[in-house]
């Protein structure tokens, strides 16, 4: 429902354009004008009536009020349009400041036994000033090329899961990855062409009715990862401590 305000501007735009078309109808529009000329009385002249056509631009340069009722109406419009702007300029300006900013920062990676899944933490950040409303996220553990082709999509399938992120009160969030890891996959990320990738999207609203996203895509920058990761199948306990690196693709936010 639009606002009072908008209201507002509205009826003044639907005013002052029935102004301007008035003045415009006016101004070319002709102004009969009978001027009565004065009777000689010498001689046989009888006297006669002139008739003048002026229009509404001609009548102005003999009337200082015509010229300065169309003059104002001019600065009118020209004041409404500039207080327009700079309402809308104010609203986009206030928006930025009080909306939500939703960031998503890897904790951590775990595979607990050999039959266990590989397992990646992740926390929700909401950096904004207020909550984010009907929060959707989409998460994947995959083994990729690296780096990777700007063709690739990375786009999934959202959760139907929806949850508030407030400001200060991060949400944890796990992904698992069931499949094992295949002798290839190792031996791609042993030489350095693949990484393993946790990417996503979030989806939300801000408190102003706006849909916003985070796109993410982060890796696995050691490539020991392979090492610990066959160690751990082979029955050793033991922790990575993981260096995180941003991809240079499907990292935007709205």
């Amino acid at each position: 429902m639009p606002s009072r305000k908008s209201r507002i501007i509205g009826l003044s735009a639907i005013l002052l354009l029935v102004v301007i078309v008035y003045y415009v109808s006016v101004a070319f529009r002709p102004i009969h004008q009978v001027t009565q000329l004065p009777r000689h009385y010498a001689g046989h002249d009888v006297g006669h009536i002139e008739k003048k056509n002026e229009t509404f631009l001609d009548k102005m340069s003999d009337d200082p009020v015509a010229a300065f009722t169309l003059v104002l109406v001019i600065f009118t419009g020209l004041l409404w349009w500039s207080t327009r702007t700079l309402v809308k300029d104010t609203r986009a300006a206030t928006n930025k400041q009080l909306r939500a900013y939703l960031s998503v920062k890897i904790i951590g990676i775990s595979k607990e036994n050999p039959d266990a899944p590989l397992a990646v933490r992740f926390r929700i950040i909401n950096a904004g000033v207020t909550p984010a409303i009907d929060v959707c996220r989409t998460t994947k553990i995959s083994v990729l090329d690296y780096p990777l082709p700007r063709s690739i999509c990375l786009v999934e399938s959202l959760g139907s899961e929806k949850f508030v992120v407030h400001r200060g009160i991060p949400v944890i969030g796990t992904q698992i990855r069931v499949s094992p890891l295949s002798p290839e996959d190792i031996t791609g990320i042993r030489s350095g062409h693949k990484r393993l990738y946790i990417h996503g999207s979030v989806t939300y609203k801000d408190v102003f009715d706006e849909q916003r996203y985070t796109n993410f895509c982060v890796s696995i920058v050691e490539k020991s990862f392979a090492d610990w990761y066959e160690s751990v199948n082979a029955g050793e306990i033991s922790s990575l401590r993981a260096t995180w690196h941003y991809a240079d693709i499907h990292n935007e936010i709205s």
